[in-house]
């Protein structure tokens, strides 16, 4: 973190704030990582079905905040 506040424009704040951005992003994903072995125990009913959706928004949301940090990592490498 301090070499990346060293080679960009980033202030110190702004520098803090991604790295609790991605370390959230990673806790997420590792939450949901477990979801799926509750879901493979859910009796097969209406309950399943919208767990098992809610799973598909949370993945859905999960890679665009993930595929947003890396495209702002990578602007800040190429800087």
């Amino acid at each position: 973190m301090e070499e990346m506040q060293l080679t960009t424009e980033l202030t110190w704040i702004e520098v803090q704030f991604l790295k609790k951005a991605l370390d959230e992003v990673l806790r997420c994903r590792m939450t949901l990582k477990w979801t799926y072995a509750m879901a493979y125990y859910l009796e097969k009913d209406n309950n399943k079905e919208l767990f098992e959706d809610n799973q598909r928004c949370v993945v859905l949301c999960l890679c665009s905040s993930y595929a947003q940090a890396v495209l702002i990592l990578c602007a800040i490498k190429g800087s």
